[in-house]
């Protein structure tokens, strides 16, 4: 391997395959090369199952990494399996640093990515940024999922807090992610806001008026969702607004873009128990065009706990009707570029709903504020942006100040 002291080494966990199949992946890993400050990129996605090395082109490499397995029967505690697949696992990782060289080393979130950032960033002496894109802690509350499962949750939100107590530079997309960080330790003159930016095909393209048909659904402005069914998503709270919706409007559709996730047989056993299983549609595996023609041939597009989600309803100019929660006002203005109704309030948010479905000329209005300020604010050349001058200040400060 040739040795380049100006590349930066970016740490993921889960895997290439998984990564690039995600709608906007290739996108992100576009973003997070920098190419306007380091000439190389290293991607490491750490654990898989089988090691690789992948050249993509002449300034990005990606690395998958797979940590060891004790020998014999020692295999059989899983205590140790977990200890020795991270410290395995990082003695391969630090070995591809050190042969290639590397000048910052950017973890993509303070778990399991930021402990091993955090570690190498100290043997390597070179700073280290932290991504942080979830409140990790209510998404566990909420759902139940650990973060980093090689150890119980209390011990990663305790590394958590380690982590972004330590790192040069901590990177938020939103706002309530940057407030989330500074409550889980992260120094204030430590941490910056990169604005997430949503899919660029969805700042100019433009909605097939025949997506309903062509999906089978015979309602011309259904409701619609987007999203996994999960208990952090609210996804039982979502058809229940749908079926207090179904009651003042006999023949809405729900359409849900996605579907995948724990809740989904509860969810479709509780659309059937309401008598509401024929008028309950999920559509999985669409392309990026025509989640866009859903979202604007929308009626009404409902959002309990949207991600990116809400950023792609907005640029499709769909009215949406949210919770008063997590990132949302930050995207959705009460009646200015869609409704906020109160926190986990199904009631609240049918009632919302239904205005807008009984005013369609004020539902568009609100959502063509929304792509307006989305297009502007949205941009993934943004990001690239001010993540190059975050990434300047980090390399010339250590993080040291501003």
């Amino acid at each position: 391997m040739t040795t380049d002291a100006e590349s930066l080494l970016i740490l993921s966990s889960g895997s290439w395959e998984a990564s690039v199949v995600r709608r906007n992946a290739r996108e992100r890993l576009e973003v997070s090369r920098l190419e306007g400050v380091f000439p190389r990129a290293r991607y490491v996605f750490f654990p898989v199952k089988e090691e690789r090395v992948r050249e993509i082109d002449g300034s990005l490499t990606v690395h998958e990494v797979r940590g060891g397995e004790p020998p014999g029967p020692l295999a059989r505690l899983a205590w140790l399996r977990r200890a020795w697949l991270l410290v395995t696992g990082y003695r391969r990782i630090r070995r591809v640093a050190e042969e290639t060289g590397v000048a910052a080393v950017y973890a993509v979130d303070p778990f399991l990515s930021g402990l091993v950032g955090l570690l190498l960033s100290r043997r390597l002496g070179v700073p280290l940024a932290v991504a942080v894109v979830s409140n990790y802690r209510l998404s566990y509350r909420a759902g139940g999922v650990n973060p980093m499962p090689v150890v119980p949750a209390p011990v990663a939100f305790a590394l958590e807090r380690w982590v972004l107590a330590r790192a040069q530079l901590v990177l938020a997309d939103r706002k309530f992610y940057r407030d989330y960080a500074l409550s889980r330790g992260a120094p204030r003159e430590r941490v910056r806001i990169a604005p997430c930016y949503a899919d660029p095909a969805f700042h100019e393209a433009e909605p097939d008026p025949g997506i309903w048909e062509r999906l089978g659904i015979e309602d011309p402005s259904p409701v619609v969702y987007v999203g996994r069914l999960s208990p952090e998503k609210y996804s039982l709270e979502l058809l229940e607004a749908f079926a207090r919706i179904a009651e003042g409007s006999p023949d809405r559709h729900l359409v849900v873009l996605g579907g995948e996730g724990p809740l989904r047989g509860e969810f479709l056993t509780g659309a059937r128990a309401r008598s509401l299983g024929e008028r309950v549609h999920l559509r999985e595996g669409l392309e990026p065009d025509e989640v866009f023609s859903a979202l604007a041939g929308a009626g009404v597009v409902l959002a309990p706990h949207a991600g990116y989600a809400l950023l792609e309803a907005a640029l499709a100019a769909a009215p949406v009707v949210a919770y008063d929660f997590e990132w949302h006002p930050e995207v959705v203005e009460d009646g200015v570029t869609g409704r906020l109704v109160p926190y986990r309030d199904p009631r609240a948010m049918a009632e919302a709903a239904l205005e807008l479905l009984e005013d369609p000329e004020g539902a568009r209005a609100l959502g063509a504020e929304a792509r307006r300020r989305c297009r502007r604010r949205y941009r993934i050349e943004r990001t690239v942006e001010e993540l190059e001058a975050h990434f300047r200040w980090l390399l010339r400060s250590g993080g040291e100040g501003r």
